[in-house]
């Protein structure tokens, strides 16, 4: 009897996709125009046409560099200092040393994190409270 009811509920529910529209509104459908060509945007198109593929350790880092830097207080702090570094809104805090230069600052992470990109905000703490951060700077990660 149970297969007869699983048989039954999955051909229902193979006939109601099948009355659905093919091109959903998330799909590649919607997304991919065959009919445009493909162009590669950016300063350095030198390696537009190359693709790397790596392996998951090719995607942590140990350092990187922000510009844009603010720090709540105002005035650029005069030395290196310890903090802890959020770079996803949903990541855990990472241990670091940042060190300001200027309107920029370099982070040295404890341990090395995953997949930074370029723009990506990076914010310092001391406890909860916020020390500073800005925009992960493009060709650094």
């Amino acid at each position: 009897m149970r297969k007869r009811n699983f048989r039954a509920i999955l051909l229902a529910n193979c006939a109601l996709l099948a009355a659905l529209p093919g091109g959903a509104h998330h799909s590649f459908q919607a997304e991919f125009d065959a009919s445009k060509a493909v162009d590669a945007s950016g300063d350095d198109k030198t390696d537009a046409d190359t693709i790397t593929v790596a392996g998951p350790r090719q995607l942590l880092r140990s350092s990187c560099r922000l510009e844009d830097v603010r720090y709540v207080a105002g005035p650029v702090p005069a030395a290196a200092f310890r903090a802890s570094v959020k770079v996803r809104s949903h990541a855990p805090l990472a241990g670091a040393l940042v060190t300001p230069l200027g309107e920029q600052a370099r982070i040295d992470f404890d341990d090395p994190q995953r997949a930074l990109a370029p723009g990506q905000a990076a914010v310092f703490y001391d406890g909860d409270r916020v020390i500073g951060g800005g925009p992960i700077a493009a060709g650094d990660v």
